[in-house]
This record gives C-alpha cells, structure tokens and sequence, in this order.
C-alpha cells in the first residue's frame, strides 16, 4: 500500500491541459483549481480522517491521455494528512464514495523549481479526473479489496493476451511479407531480423549484453526510446541487459528474447509483439497500447554476469574506473556515515 501514497506526490510533477473554462470550479491556492461533481445518488457518508479512498485516475494534457487507470487495479490511498499533500487532504476530505474530483494546476506553478517536459508550455493546466470508487475504514479492509482486483485483473489480462498474441502475430508476420523481411523467431516469438551477424561470443544466460538500441512503433515507425539518438537524455550510454530472463536489466520480455539470439558485433531489428512489450495498457502518451515494436539493435559487448566491482560504471560503450582518490573518499564518506548512523544493539534470541 504504500506505492499508493507515493501517488499523490507524482501528482505535483505531472502537467496537463483541459481548457481554461473555471465555470463550476473552486479556487484555492498555489495555481489550483477544483471541482467536485457528486454523484446521482450521492448517498453515504463524507470521507474522514483515517479511511483509505479507493480510485479510479486519468491523466490529460491537450486532451491526450498520459495515464489512466480505468480497467485496471484502482488506487487506494489512506486520508492521513501527514501523508498526502494538503490540497489533496482537503479536497478529499469534502467526498463520498460514488463522486467525481476534477483537479486542475498551471505548469507555472508546477514547474518553478524544475525544467518543464519539452511537449509542455507554461499556461496550460494539470487535469487529473478522480473517480471515487470507494471508502475503507482502515488499511487492512482496503488490502483485501486491493487483493481482489489486483487476481480478477490478472486473470482477465491472461485472457486478452492469448487472444492478442495471435493478432500480434498475424500483423508482424504480415508486415515482414509486406516489406520482403527475412526474419526468425525466438523462442518466445520475438522475430530477429539479423542483419550482421557478428562474431563474437554469443548470448547465453550466464551473460551480461551490452546494447545500444533505438526502439519504435510497428504501426507508424514513431520513435520512442534510444540511446543512440543525438537527442536522447541517454545518448552513449551502453545498456546492460541481463539475458538470463524477462524484464532483466530493465527491458520487456521481447527485448531479451530477440538478444538472446545474438553474439557480440551483431546488428539486428527485433519485432516484438505487444504481448511481451508494453501490453494492453501500453506507455501512454509514447507507446499506445497493444503497441507491437521495433528495435534497431547492436550488440556491443558480451560479458559473464558477475557482481558488480567497486569503482566501475558503465558510460560511452565502456566501463569507466573511478580514480583512486575518488574511491578513497568513497570510503572515507561510508565511514563517516556508519559512525553517524551506527547499526542498532542486537537483541538477544526470543526464549521458546
């Protein structure tokens, strides 16, 4: 539960646009504006202090949809105030299960302190739209309900994704026909276009790849993450990417599916399907759901996984050693910290 408290933080980073209308909309501090549309029935008892909301959210700027929970597992979030920020503590204070909270934030207000996202512009708004699904008299009630939709979510998601695997497929397959690509399959069902093959070690779940990428959408070839692109914040930076399993090192299944058939030197074009990238709920506003992709991939090095040793970071394609020097005052700071915050006296062994 305590992700969802976390929630509301993000909330003061996030900017968005809903148009600039303030009919129906009250004022309060700091740039920001809300608006509480009850429901039909508006039964039941206003929010107290120490319940847990229960909540559906959706994310807007420009009428785009950057994020939204709807279909998935809600959110829950306990009315403490020395946990939520205070706007939100009072406004959801003035709730009852069935209602509906539009708020609104200007970017200006929002980004005072730190740069704004490129696609954003001062004088716009933040929209978040909160769907009040339900109110908990503690965490341990909310917990159970947070259970049960997290199982009838997974159970439904298993469901759509062996009906989508199969459009996936049909349209990568459709695609490579269309374009006369030869490509293999994985064992997963990712398809490797491999276009230099390389010579070096190969893949194998005891390594550690080294890749640099650029990924795109299948359907309209819209660039969405690199690291070779001169505009991209990680231009350079050799992505690590353990092939011993899914989401190791950070990347979707279909990433380190497509890797696992390569050695080091290879330059390869991975189609993924939706299913093992970003899913139906996709990555919005960059990758839409059911989303199938691409990545333009080299294979930069092969290593044997090992922990990693003091003094080494990767940058630039290579591993950087820091000085001695440096590392002396590494350690000379962790010393200096564990005298500070000495561990706590061990207690003695609970007699049975």
């Amino acid at each position: 539960m305590q992700k969802v408290v976390l929630f509301f933080v993000a909330l003061l980073v996030i900017a968005g646009s809903f148009g600039c209308k303030d009919a129906g909309y009250v004022k309060y501090k700091g740039g920001l504006w809300y608006k509480i549309i009850r429901s039909s029935s508006d039964t039941g008892h206003f929010a107290t202090k120490g319940q847990v909301l229960k909540f559906d959210l959706t994310f807007l700027y420009n009428d785009s949809i950057l994020r939204t929970t709807r279909g998935q597992v809600p959110q829950y979030a306990p009315l403490d105030s020395g946990r939520v920020p205070e706007p939100y503590y009072t406004i959801f204070m003035k709730v009852k299960a069935g209602d509906s909270v539009i708020i609104r934030q200007l970017t200006d207000s929002l980004f005072k302190m730190r740069p704004m996202p490129p696609f954003m512009k001062k004088g716009n708004y933040i929209v978040t739209h909160f769907a009040v699904l339900g109110l908990y008299p503690d965490m341990t009630a909310a917990q159970a309900d947070q259970d049960k939709a997290m199982l009838a979510m997974r159970t439904r998601d298993s469901i759509d994704a062996i009906a989508q695997k199969s459009i996936d497929e049909k349209t990568i397959q459709d695609y490579l026909t269309a374009h006369n690509i030869k490509a293999v399959k994985a064992p997963k069902g990712t398809f490797v276009e491999i276009l230099e093959p390389g010579s070096g070690t190969a893949v194998d779940s005891t390594k550690t790849v080294g890749v640099f990428y650029t990924g795109r959408a299948l359907a309209d070839g819209k660039e969405f993450d690199s690291n070779t692109d001169s505009t991209a914040q990680r231009k350079d930076t050799l992505f690590d990417v353990m092939a011993r399993g899914p989401m190791q090192g950070g990347m979707i299944e279909g990433f380190t599916d497509g890797v696992s058939m390569l050695r080091q030197g290879a330059v390869a074009r991975l189609y993924i399907p939706s299913s093992m990238g970003y899913g139906k709920y996709g990555s919005p506003p960059r990758i839409q759901p059911n989303a199938n992709l691409i990545f333009d991939i080299r294979v930069a090095s092969v290593d044997t996984i090992k922990r990693a040793q003091p003094g080494m970071a990767r940058g630039g394609g290579a591993q950087q050693k820091l000085s001695p020097a440096m590392l002396a005052r590494l350690k000379a700071m962790q010393q200096a910290q564990a005298q500070k915050n000495p561990p706590p006296a061990q207690q003695p062994p609970v007699q049975h």
